[in-house]
């Protein structure tokens, strides 16, 4: 009891001091540990300007430095379709680029004069050997935000994540529509222009400072570190707790002999270990085991109250191929985004594990064959839209099976697992449902 309770002393003390930790480290986080890529009259980057003239324009374009800035000046003239003018900045000379992932938000200090309603565009330009071409950088992809620069909100805070891609990019390039989402991994340069309602006239545009801003680490990082911090805490505790609950019931053992004591705590550990057995450690769902006291239970029930029980048999499409192509690292990384899709696109009565390797099992109650149809298909679609680590492209076979009436289990998993097998057989990435209904 003693050794117990200093254990418990020293699980007090250190919990207190992990506490302050992690109230320092948020306030870091919020108040410090930031990161910003600045662009100003100072930087050091190549920078020109462009208008319309070279499709037949009349539009003139020039830019200046100052103490407070880079200045572009414009003259529109209503001669082309859509007259405008640019300025670009160059970070680096394809097809090397800057990622600008790692930052949240774009801060704008510009200021603009001009008669009428002034609206700028802003264009990250990013190169992707798949279907750039380093000598054409209309090949380089668009990500677009415009806004209508106002005094009142400058600096203007954009998050990252309000760029687009361009349609008439993408019509343009004719670019498969699974690579026409935003990308910020290799941004060569930076264009900003005048909005297509800008009227014509002399316009100014000063840009004061243009500063892409995030934290040195990302927020999942951060979080991971914490999480991370009291879950080694946890386990450090417990296993000093094991070795200590050991030595003091050596010790009991020894002064009083208290078979019933023992037992008590060997119970206990039984219960925890029994607990353990029933989840799958990678992705945190059901495993087998957990799996099969779920069906027993949900069959009965549904046998017992003439109630739909329906199973989706779930098979990772090729997955041998990606475990040998990239490695189980990113094999594994990819079974835990699947587990979490799934989970994503199901409903919490659901139950939902794996069965073994990459092939997985959804429980669902209450659900009749249409319904898991739906369901299948709503998660079928989404892993083929969903960008995966590596541009992994993945796909998923199912087999759909309704536990009939006075249906064994033997039997119903048969009808499911034949019906994933059609899957597979007719070229995968489809739903088969069993034809018994």
């Amino acid at each position: 009891m003693q050794i117990l309770s200093s254990l418990q002393k020293w699980f007090f003390r250190a919990t207190l001091i992990l506490v302050v930790l992690t109230i320092g480290l948020f306030a870091w986080y919020n108040y410090g540990m930031n990161n910003s890529f600045v662009l100003d009259a100072d930087s050091d980057f190549k920078m020109d300007t462009v208008d319309d003239r070279p499709m037949g324009g009349a539009s003139v374009a020039s830019f200046s430095h100052s103490s407070d800035g880079i200045t572009l000046n414009c003259e529109l003239k209503d001669k082309y379709q859509w007259p405008f003018c640019e300025i670009y900045m160059v970070f680096k000379k394809a097809p090397e680029g800057i990622d600008f992932t790692k930052y949240t938000h774009l801060s704008l200090n510009i200021s603009i004069e001009g008669p009428g309603d002034n609206a700028i565009r802003i264009y990250l330009r990013h190169f992707d050997n798949s279907y750039s071409i380093v000598d054409d950088t209309q090949t380089y992809k668009v990500n677009e935000f415009s806004y209508n620069p106002n005094d009142e909100d400058k600096p203007y805070l954009i998050p990252l994540t309000a760029f687009k891609v361009a349609n008439w990019w993408v019509n343009e390039n004719k670019i498969d529509p699974q690579r026409a989402s935003r990308d910020l991994t290799n941004v060569s340069y930076i264009e900003l222009s005048t909005g297509g309602t800008t009227p014509n006239g002399f316009h100014t545009i000063k840009i004061h400072d243009l500063t892409f801003v995030g934290k040195k680490i990302t927020e999942t990082t951060f979080y991971l570190i914490i999480i991370f911090g009291w879950f080694s805490m946890a386990i450090l505790y417990l296993l000093v707790y094991v070795i200590s609950t050991r030595r003091a019931i050596a010790e009991f053992q020894l002064r009083e002999r208290k078979i019933s004591q023992i037992n008590i705590a060997l119970e206990l550990e039984k219960r925890e270990l029994k607990e353990l057995a029933h989840q799958d450690f990678l992705t945190n769902t059901y495993n087998r085991l957990g799996l099969r006291n779920h069906i027993y239970e949900l069959t009965s029930n549904a046998q017992r109250h003439k109630t739909d029980f329906s199973i989706i048999f779930m098979d990772l499409d090729k997955f041998k191929l990606i475990n040998d192509k990239f490695g189980h690292d990113v094999g594994d990384e990819i079974l835990i985004a699947f587990a979490d899709l799934v989970r994503e696109n199901t409903r919490s009565d659901d139950v939902f594990g794996r069965w073994g390797g990459e092939e997985f099992i959804l429980l669902c109650p209450h659900t009749s064959l249409e319904e898991a149809q739906q369901v299948a298909e709503k998660i079928r679609k989404r892993i083929v839209d969903m960008g995966w680590t590596k541009d992994v492209k993945l796909s998923c076979s199912f087999g759909i099976a309704k536990l009939m009436k006075n249906e064994n289990i033997t039997e119903l998993f048969k009808r499911a697992d034949s019906a994933l097998y059609s899957s597979k057989k007719m070229g995968r990435n489809r739903v088969t449902v069993s034809s018994r209904r």
